[in-house]
């Protein structure tokens, strides 16, 4: 499979257009052209996250919060942001986010932590 491949399939799942308008969601990092060989997910992808992805040879990260949200002045190896990106690159590692387009999916974050909990009549707030 290739990651446009995926892509397609996960905005058919959870659309990326129902993000909220502040929000990075969808291919952040990466070559659409590129063969999946592995999927890692996280809730953050950290510097020990994209270790992880270089270690097993994956070159999927799924995150659900977006790495890049803000500006990033600089990308080096130096820390912060910038390095997690670097290092990304570096190794070819392509990077997704599903954010706030997975909070309101019906079956996405905030649906699965309602039912855990046992809570009735939930609803979107708008």
């Amino acid at each position: 499979m290739k990651l446009h491949e995926l892509l397609t399939t996960l905005n058919q799942e959870v659309p990326f257009d129902t993000a909220e308008s502040w929000d990075n969601v969808g291919l952040l990092i990466g070559d659409k052209q590129s063969v999946v060989n592995g999927i890692l997910t996280a809730l953050d992808c950290t510097l020990d996250v994209v270790e992880e992805a270089i270690d097993q040879n994956i070159n999927i990260i799924i995150a659900h919060h977006p790495l890049i949200f803000k500006g990033v002045k600089h990308i080096t190896e130096d820390g912060g942001y910038g390095s997690i990106l670097y290092r990304l690159i570096q190794n070819n590692i392509n990077l997704i986010a599903l954010h706030t387009n997975l909070d309101v999916h019906p079956k996405g974050v905030n649906a699965m932590l309602a039912k855990k909990l046992g809570l009735k009549n939930n609803e979107l707030l708008d």
